[in-house]
């Protein structure tokens, strides 16, 4: 049973007008009697696409398997935006949710953060895992809202990314970064599906606190002014639900008598007794 090593190095070319990328894998194979062999591959995102295709169907095993830097190829691929590498890529099962060894850096991660549309929209359809953190604690959505990627907040969103998650060192949220960082429609895509206003970062700054914009401060504050308004509101409607009584128009939730007060309605809780030994024991 032959058993291999893998020493991968990866090589792009920016400067190429088709924007193709070199990857230079070499493979000792080490059977039982030390033979070895070695096989370099080279992949082209546009040039020679049908080269990648028949080098992944003899060797897909070496489709996961990460460079001394900690990345696969498609962290490699989604980073530097080769669409159509990250397409090949996925439709030959590369694991769209590996992350690196150390940053923990994903596909998705990377393109989300350098604004690659596409890439972002070609991993969430393979179901790429959305909330993934790095070891800093950026998901994917953090990223596109710190750099103004308003499609992709967009898409992520649509997908179900979670809206309040914190970094590590920070404490910031997408909101708290799109806010200071002065994207008026990504606060706006947020605080339509609902992210936290009132949510506070390491300081102790909410995004209403970090905004410097001005249009972005005046939406934040309406935004929570409608929202405790319908907060009053819903605590109003509990209040007349448990009392029967009205509550004064107007009345925040802080004017209302405090419920613990209220005598609650005969036998709306079961008594369950239990002898044990003659002695009564009364459990609610």
């Amino acid at each position: 049973m032959a058993f291999f090593k893998f020493t991968p190095e990866w090589h792009f070319l920016n400067s190429h007008p088709n924007g193709i990328f070199y990857l230079k894998y070499s493979i000792e194979g080490m059977s039982n009697n030390s033979n070895r062999k070695a096989k370099r591959f080279k992949y082209a995102k546009n040039g020679n696409k049908v080269e990648i295709e028949k080098l992944l169907d003899e060797r897909v095993d070496i489709i996961n398997v990460r460079d001394e830097n900690g990345f696969t190829a498609l962290m490699y691929a989604s980073d530097k935006g080769y669409t159509d590498t990250v397409k090949l890529l996925v439709e030959k099962g590369a694991d769209i949710n590996f992350q690196h060894r150390e940053e923990g850096y994903t596909a998705l991660t990377l393109a989300s953060q350098e604004g690659h549309t596409e890439i972002v929209r070609l991993l969430v359809d393979a179901e790429a895992k959305l909330d993934i953190q790095e070891i800093n604690g950026f998901t994917a959505l953090i990223y596109a809202s710190s750099y103004g990627h308003t499609e992709i907040v967009e898409i992520l969103i649509q997908k179900g990314a979670k809206l309040d998650i914190q970094d590590i060192n920070f404490y910031d949220t997408a909101l708290i970064r799109a806010s200071y960082r002065g994207h008026t429609e990504i606060v706006r895509l947020l605080l339509e599906k609902g992210a936290d206003i009132n949510l506070k970062n390491k300081d102790g700054k909410t995004a209403i606190d970090l905004a410097e914009d001005p249009e972005i401060k005046k939406m934040l504050l309406k935004a929570k002014e409608e929202r405790n308004e319908r907060s009053g509101q819903e605590h109003a409607f509990g209040y007349e639900k448990m009392t029967g009584q009205s509550a004064k128009p107007g009345s925040g939730p802080t004017n209302f008598p405090k419920l613990a007060g209220i005598k609650r309605p005969r036998g709306s809780r079961k008594r369950r007794a239990s002898r044990r030994k003659g002695t009564r024991r009364v459990a609610y």
